[in-house]
């Protein structure tokens, strides 16, 4: 069983984990090991806040731990199919469907990615940015 995940942003340099919540999220928690390790795209909200987001290919519409949306939380975006990772202040209120929270100590770098997608997002540059999420060694 996987207990931490590894968000990888190779061309920044940046490498972020975070502890599954098994205890809260058994299901999604187990469907998202089966996938690992997968490659894909990140992108930013538009009026959320300070989010970035990847798609995944797992179809997933269970609800299984609503929790407030904090800095750090991974959750789905079931809209979209989509891990949201807030990285600051978000400005949508309500809970949300997490299920990992990034260690406190990768922080900093969760903060550097974010404002590296931002501004990405915010200059209208449009070459993907790929992430590797990973089973964290």
């Amino acid at each position: 069983m996987v207990d931490q995940i590894q968000l990888e942003w190779p061309s920044l340099g940046i490498q972020v984990r975070a502890r599954l919540m098994w205890d809260h999220a058994p299901h999604f928690c187990a469907e998202l090991e089966k996938l690992l390790p997968f490659e894909s795209i990140h992108g930013h909200t538009v009026i959320s806040g300070h989010n970035m987001s990847i798609p995944m290919k797992l179809l997933w519409l269970e609800r299984e731990y609503d929790a407030p949306r904090k800095p750090g939380r991974l959750f789905i975006y079931t809209n979209g199919q989509r891990i949201v990772i807030p990285y600051a202040a978000t400005t949508e209120p309500g809970n949300v469907n997490c299920f990992a929270d990034v260690l406190e100590e990768d922080i900093p770098k969760l903060v550097e990615a974010g404002l590296n997608c931002k501004h990405r997002f915010m200059t209208g540059d449009t070459e993907p940015q790929t992430v590797i999420v990973s089973a964290a060694s």
